[in-house]
């Protein structure tokens, strides 16, 4: 990060090792998406969201259940509420997307607005 600076976007993608890559964050970077398996893995799943809350108090969650089929929420949510709608969730796996308040993650003419549904899953 030193020679390059911080990305602004970070694709989790460790096979049930998410909590602990998210535990050893040191500071937010604009966008993460992980996968969280359920129900095996739900109580890292709502660990991860209570842990980038606190990385990033204004950061939102939003997450997709099929990655074709776009976002399943119609708005970003912060950590608290995005916590009762994860634990209420019962689909087998889902993409869960973080972006956070970093002033990067704002569009600017050189970069354009970040869309999810364009992340490869």
């Amino acid at each position: 990060m030193s020679a390059r600076g911080v990305p602004i976007f970070v694709k989790i993608d460790v096979e049930r090792y998410e909590l602990n890559v998210i535990r050893g964050l040191q500071r937010p970077v604009p966008f993460y998406p992980y996968e969280v398996s359920l129900p095996e893995f739900r109580s890292e799943g709502l660990q991860c969201v209570e842990i980038l809350g606190c990385l990033a108090a204004a950061g939102k969650f939003n997450y997709a259940v099929d990655c074709e089929e776009g976002l399943a929420l119609e708005r970003w949510l912060g950590s608290n509420e995005f916590l009762y709608v994860r634990g209420e969730c019962t689909e087998n796996a889902i993409e869960v997307f973080w972006k956070g308040s970093d002033e990067r993650s704002k569009p600017n003419k050189h970069r354009p607005a970040f869309d999810p549904r364009l992340t490869p899953c």
